[in-house]
Formats: C-alpha cells, sequence, structure tokens
C-alpha cells in the first residue's frame, strides 16, 4: 500500500513540475512557424492610419463643438445632438428629422460626447487598448469599435428610460475593453491551462475604478446600459477573434 501511495505522489509531483512549467512558458516546444519581426511584435506609438483616423475624428467633432460654443455658437452643438445623438424616441412613435435618421444614430452618437472631459476619458482609453492589444488586426480593431457602439445603443435602447438621449464612444470603448479583457485574463497556455495574469488584471480594475469614478460625475451623463450594452456585444463578436489569435499563435 506504501508503494502504491509513493508511486502516485510522484507521478502527482511530476505533474505539478509540468503544470507550473507550463504556466510559466518555461517548457517551450520548438516551433516550425518563422519568427516575427519586432515591428511585429511591437506596436509603434503612433496609431496606425485607421486607428488615427478615427482618434482624429472623435477628437475633431468635440473641437469643432468646443470652438462654436466659445464664440457663441452653443446652438451648433444642439444641432449636431438633434441630428446625430442616440434618441429612443425617434423609436416609439416621434417623426425623426430625416429619414435614415434611426438607423444612422446607432452609429453616430459615438462620435458626439458632452463635453471635452467625456471626449478626453474615451480617447485615452481607446489608445489604452489598441496599445495593449498588439494582437489585433487593425481592421478587427475598428469592426469591434463600431460593433460595441451598436451593441451599446441597443442596450441603451432596451434599459434606459423611453425618449432618452445619449452621445459618446463608451460603449465601442466598452467592448474593447471586453475583448482585452477576454484575452488578458483567459489565456490558453500549454496543456489547456487557464492563466490569469495579475499584471494587466490590475490595468483593467484600474480602468473599471475610472469609469466608477467618472460615472459619479453627473454633468458626464454616463450611462451604465449602454457600457454593458457594448461589452455585451464586444465580448460576443471578440470571442472568435480571440480564439483565431490563440490558434495563429
Amino acid at each position: 500500500m506504501s508503494r502504491l501511495w509513493s508511486r502516485c505522489e510522484a507521478r502527482f509531483v511530476r505533474l505539478d513540475t509540468f503544470v507550473r512549467a507550463a504556466h510559466i512558458g518555461i517548457m517551450n516546444t520548438p516551433s516550425t512557424k518563422p519568427s516575427p519581426d519586432a515591428s511585429q511584435i511591437h506596436r509603434l506609438k503612433r496609431p496606425p492610419t485607421a486607428i488615427l483616423t478615427l482618434l482624429l475624428l472623435i477628437a475633431g467633432v468635440e473641437m469643432l463643438l468646443s470652438l462654436a460654443e466659445t464664440f457663441g455658437y452653443g446652438s451648433l452643438r444642439i444641432f449636431c445632438f438633434a441630428k446625430l445623438a442616440f434618441n429612443s424616441a425617434y423609436l416609439t412613435g416621434t417623426p425623426p428629422l430625416y429619414e435614415a435618421q434611426p438607423w444612422v444614430m446607432f452609429f453616430s452618437h459615438a462620435l458626439l460626447h458632452i463635453g471635452s472631459v467625456h471626449m478626453l476619458g474615451n480617447l485615452l482609453t481607446l489608445y489604452l487598448l489598441w496599445y495593449l492589444m498588439p494582437w489585433m488586426y487593425i481592421s478587427d480593431f475598428v469592426v469591434v469599435f463600431w460593433v460595441g457602439a451598436l451593441g451599446g445603443a441597443l442596450g441603451f435602447l432596451w434599459l434606459a428610460p423611453p425618449g432618452s438621449l445619449m452621445t459618446g464612444a463608451s460603449g465601442a470603448v466598452a467592448g474593447l475593453a471586453a475583448v482585452w479583457g477576454l484575452y488578458e485574463m483567459f489565456l490558453v497556455q500549454k496543456g489547456h491551462i487557464l492563466s490569469i495574469r495579475p499584471k494587466w488584471t490590475a490595468v483593467l480594475m484600474g480602468l473599471v475604478t475610472l469609469g466608477l469614478l467618472l460615472r459619479l460625475d453627473q454633468q458626464l451623463g454616463m450611462a451604465w446600459q449602454t457600457h454593458l450594452g457594448g461589452a455585451l456585444a464586444g465580448a460576443g463578436f471578440g470571442a472568435g477573434l480571440i480564439m483565431r489569435a490563440i490558434q495563429e499563435g
């Protein structure tokens, strides 16, 4: 009986050693794939054209509206909000201002913000998420952005009071954050081991904390319905992207 127990214990020790080695990446198996260039592994500090265009578009809209308010043309923001902000009233009987508005507003709201603080918070988070996801194709990043915006609008439509108004890229940001969070917190390692990386988890918690602090500022008018809808849409769409990235190594 003691010999049997000793054999089982020895096998358990070997298995535990294998698991620990696989977890920290010591057990590296030779690969036939060519090693990628350093430029493909590490991102440049300046975003590529597609993402930079998206960031500049969001910043440019807010800068234009802020300058207009500074020079006494505050009605321009009201006009843009009426035309491009998400307004659930247009889906519940109120006639839209133009024919395509009930469809356009599902995406155009992501380009508008209540103020510069609201815009800068989303813009900074977008840049950080791009920098933290070097495995993600640029086209996929842009697609998830708009999928998150659509999911945020749907979440706001279903959960917010009827006739509510919503602007901002918060849903799009939440969608990208959900994709990044899933990838960073649950990585398939050798032996199909799920690993949690505390460093990135801490960064994620920091972003969540920042969102909660900003939520306390009622002037920003941040809607939890938009964040929830965007996160769910991003997680659902991004699951396939994550599996593809893992398979590609």
